[in-house]
This record gives structure tokens, sequence and C-alpha cells, in this order.
């Protein structure tokens, strides 16, 4: 949980269309989000993206491709399974990919030099619906998907 309230105010208040501003002092967060979906914690330089299912709720795939204007690097997984996985194609782009199964996925990243990030979110083969997705502080959703993070 991010624990800056003026960080929570500004993402509240400066959510404009597709777009949303995330301020230098933000800390990044991991908790799941929704009880199904995609939980993004925004950092200054870190992120952390965690898919989420209700435990019986069976298998889904989500998969994504996240664009950064700066580099993409110190890529991690969390709880990966079999077939898994998150890589950066060049300096500013990373695709991934995980099954569920009923628990929490996930994939941690640094963005260097950032100031803007665009999201493509898919769940079982369909673009996410905005619902679905929970960015930084506050469970704010975008307003569509893709959507664009600006700094």
């Amino acid at each position: 949980m991010i624990r800056t309230s003026v960080f929570s105010a500004l993402v509240a208040a400066f959510s404009l269309a597709a777009v949303l501003v995330v301020p230098a002092l933000a800390a990044p967060a991991a908790l799941p989000g929704p009880a199904e979906g995609v939980f993004i914690g925004c950092g200054v330089d870190r992120f952390a993206l965690r898919t989420t299912d209700p435990i019986g709720g069976g298998d889904h795939h989500y998969t994504g491709t996240i664009v950064a204007n700066g580099r993409i690097t110190d890529v991690r997984l969390v709880r990966a399974e079999r077939g898994d996985y998150a890589v950066v194609d060049g300096d500013g782009v990373l695709h991934y990919s995980f099954h569920t199964h009923g628990f929490v996925d996930g994939v941690d990243w640094r963005a260097v030099g950032w100031t803007r990030m665009t999201f493509n979110l898919s769940r079982d083969g369909a673009l996410m619906s905005t619902d679905d997705i929970s960015l930084c502080a506050l469970g704010h959703h975008p307003d569509s998907n893709p959507f664009t993070l600006n700094r």
C-alpha cells in the first residue's frame, strides 16, 4: 500500500481521459487489487503488476504489453509457474504472460528515464475491462484500455 497521502490525492485529482499523472514522490506498491483482475503499483521508477483471481476461480490467462519511452530493466517474475514469462523486447517494451490458477502472479520492473508508459492488458484473449484494472493508490481505474501513465 502506498503510504503517501499526497500521492493518493494527486492520483485522484489528475486523471484525465486515459492519462494518469504519477508524481515523483510515490513509492512502489505490490499488493493485489481487485478479487479478479490486475493491480499496477506505481513508483518513481519502480513498478509492480499483479494478476489476481479468486481461489477456485479456475485458470485465467493474463497477457500484456507495456511500452515506456525509457529503458525497462530489473525485470523479476513473482510467483511464476511453468509457462509464465516476462520479457523485454528492446529497451522499453515489456511483454508478459501468466496463468493464475486462482492465485496471484506478477512482474516487477524499473523504468529508467521514462516520462510516458503505455499499458495494453488482456485476460483470456480479450482486452480487459477497466473495472478490473486498479492503478496506484486508491484502486483508481483507467478510463480506457490501453491507457498511458505520464510522469
